[in-house]
């Protein structure tokens, strides 16, 4: 929580724990700024967290529309402080400083109304600048129902993902530590000068030079993909220092198998989306039964995340980040690529410049690009389908979600498609190129028939490697009905 100068009030704030660049997770403070137009970080918690930084240009503008100038964005994924059944993933911009507000000390025990919710802020620290701030479309992700409210001068609180968020006004002078106004940031600005913005209907991004540990990710990329008979992408996992060194893991595995029951037990609709996804991927696959424990087996832990999803209600997300027996998880021995794609920004401006936007994803993108079969063994499960059943052995054959690698291995792997069919598919290779946001695609075209030909271009280069184009939106209906049903 934390409170102005010149009022008694409390704006809501949480304790979240942000995925660093080697698969651990910091705690951060936020505020929940429902006025804000996009989400941001301090540069201090930007580096904290090591991430790779995409460009951005334009500006931000606050109380006052006093301008700031932005450079770079991250993107983060951020946990709740209890648990990982919940977690955001969103593009925050960064900025030298949020806000001057401190965390406010106030003894939520004299409001009869607040007393034993498990607040999103731990309201006995005093201390605690803003690392992080959530605007508008992260506060209506996290928005739950449930409000409790007493008299004016109380604060209420609203139930979230996050935990119970505490604001509003309080009856007597609350107390503070050094707290100072400063201009809560609301809306990021497109550059006015957009025809400088772009050259050859393009746009202009500034390269930054690869880290020594990027530059072995590329190499290692280069010299150790291949596609199969199919046309299917093999790729490897890139360690830091050669092999991997792990403990034990199998009991930790177990533990969580046998946690997940007991949260099946009580929620049998769960269990059931748990229970087909799992299948599915049998079915389909993605992870094969093993017999006999391999050499070196390495156990992941897998959980259930559920999703506010028009098609996937829930995800499994498998912890490659658990430590094993020896203090060491599997994601901090991997290094991680540099992710080259458009940002968000440059996606919209390139959209705007068309008569016809359109939209897209790509379907289990992740699942379509095989794990070498020498490292599957580092991706076992363990899983039964109910509780009177052994417990069976697993390996995921493709690309986990929850690798700490695996979204520069999907995004370098659209890049060497790109690459690939440039002569048999030109218009595919561009979009691959500049079009895409992790497994999102998003173009534009002057008439229906150009739209048409992208679409069916980047349909077949896509195909050609075992992914699935789908989903697909747009403000023309005319483009949309001459689509197969299927998209």
């Amino acid at each position: 929580m934390i409170a102005s100068k010149s009022s008694s009030a409390l704006l809501a704030t949480a304790i979240v724990r942000v995925v660093s660049r080697n698969g651990e997770k910091l705690r951060l403070r936020a505020l929940i700024d429902p006025g804000s137009q996009s989400a941001f970080i301090t540069e201090s918690a930007a580096q904290l967290l090591r991430v790779p930084r995409l460009n951005v240009s334009g500006s931000v503008s606050g109380i006052g529309n006093e301008l700031t100038t932005i450079k770079n964005s991250v993107m983060i994924t951020a946990y709740s402080r209890f648990s990982d059944d919940y977690f955001l993933t969103t593009e925050a911009v960064i900025l030298p400083k949020l806000t001057g507000y401190v965390t406010v000390d106030e003894n939520l025990a004299e409001y009869d109304h607040l007393a034993n919710l498990r607040t999103a802020d731990v309201i006995t620290e005093q201390s605690g600048s803003i690392d992080l701030l959530l605007g508008v479309v992260e506060y209506t992700k996290i928005l739950k129902a449930g409000l409790i409210k007493s008299h004016d001068e109380a604060p209420v609180a609203q139930n979230s993902e996050l935990g119970w968020l505490i604001m509003g006004a309080v009856g007597r002078v609350a107390k503070r530590v050094n707290v100072n106004i400063a201009s809560l940031v609301s809306n990021v600005e497109l550059d006015k000068k957009l025809a400088e913005y772009f050259a050859d209907n393009d746009v202009l991004e500034d390269e930054e030079e690869m880290s020594a540990e990027e530059q072995f990710c590329e190499n290692f990329y280069q010299e150790t993909t291949s596609r199969n008979e199919n046309g299917v992408f093999t790729v490897k996992m890139p360690f830091k220092d050669g092999e991997p060194v792990l403990g034990e893991s199998k009991k930790c595995a177990l533990a969580t198998l046998f946690s997940m029951e007991k949260r099946f037990a009580k929620a049998p609709n769960m269990k059931k989306l748990y229970v087909d996804s799992m299948n599915e991927a049998i079915e389909s696959g993605h992870m094969e039964r093993v017999e006999i424990e391999p050499k070196n087996a390495h156990f992941i832990p897998h959980h259930a995340v559920m999703k506010d999803s028009t098609t996937t209600k829930l995800r499994i997300v498998h912890n490659a980040s658990q430590k094993t027996s020896n203090g060491r998880s599997l994601n901090s021995q991997l290094a991680i690529g540099k992710m080259e794609q458009a940002t968000i920004l440059t996606l919209i401006l390139r959209n705007r410049q068309h008569k016809i936007a359109f939209v897209g994803d790509i379907e289990k993108m992740y699942k379509q690009i095989k794990l070498h079969e020498s490292q599957q063994h580092l991706q076992m499960v363990l899983w039964r389908e109910n509780t009177n059943e052994s417990v069976k052995m697993y390996k995921l054959t493709t690309v986990m979600f929850g690798l700490g690698p695996a979204p520069f291995l999907a995004i370098r792997t659209l890049k060497e498609l790109a690459n690939e069919v440039e002569r048999e598919y030109p218009l595919a290779s561009l979009a691959l190129k500049n079009n895409f946001y992790v497994d999102d695609y998003s173009d534009g075209a002057d008439t229906v028939q150009q739209a048409l030909d992208k679409c069916s271009q980047l349909k077949l280069a896509l195909k050609s490697a075992g992914f699935n184009l789908r989903k697909f939106a747009s403000n023309s209906a005319e483009f949309l009905a001459h689509l197969p049903e299927a998209d």
